[in-house]
């Protein structure tokens, strides 16, 4: 058996379903069902093709996912496991302005302040807006904004808050894995100055170390 969604890595926002799915088959039986778990807690299970199961209540925070298929005869295997990340949603409030009504003169410039808070990840934009349409941003504290020259008219000013996913970091970390340590195992097997025009570096790489089928 096998998990084929999420992926390890994945990143889910609070309130999101998250969807898992797994292969399995059986050589000389049948599959009876395969179920999903977050840990040792048991999610859900399917007992028919495709084996799928929707995760609408996922807690904030790390979860180990894995599948469990059982046969016909009652024998059991568990899928390879899976970490996801599940993230609270930001939260923005405006501290000025915001629900009283108040007066001012046509003209005026009225400041917005806003509270940003984000309890897993870090704020990377603060938006200010009147209604549907945006007034500005704020990418640092503080979350202030000035609407300078104010045209006369009701505003019902409004703060939306965006999230800095770690999905960067983690793209960071895969390029440095996957791009900056082939190249770094490359030149250490084969000299640059022996790598010849046209033909692929990883080939030479592998020719050196006497890969078969290289």
């Amino acid at each position: 058996v096998t998990l084929v969604t999420p992926v390890t890595g994945a990143i889910y926002t609070l309130g999101q379903t998250v969807s898992l799915a797994a292969e399995a088959y059986k050589i000389d039986g049948t599959i009876s069902k395969v179920e999903f778990f977050d840990g040792t807690t048991k999610l859900g299970e399917a007992t028919a093709y495709p084996y799928t199961f929707a995760w609408a209540n996922a807690t904030p925070g790390s979860h180990t996912l894995t599948a469990k298929a059982t046969d016909s005869s009652g024998f059991a295997a568990t899928s390879g496991a899976a970490t996801i990340q599940v993230l609270q949603p930001p939260v923005a409030t405006l501290t000025s302005h915001a629900a009283d009504q108040l007066v001012f003169a046509p003209g005026s410039n009225i400041t917005l302040t806003a509270v940003a808070q984000d309890a897993d990840g870090t704020v990377s934009k603060v938006e200010f807006f009147a209604g549907a349409q945006k007034l500005g941003e704020v990418a640092a504290l503080p979350y202030s904004f000035t609407m300078n020259n104010a045209a006369a008219g009701t505003y019902d000013p409004q703060a939306l808050i965006e999230k800095q996913r770690r999905i960067a970091a983690s793209l960071v970390v895969r390029i440095l894995l996957f791009y900056v340590g082939a190249v770094a195992v490359i030149m250490s097997v084969v000299p640059w100055t022996s790598i010849e025009v046209g033909t692929s570096p990883f080939v030479t790489a592998m020719v050196a170390m006497q890969v078969p089928g290289a």
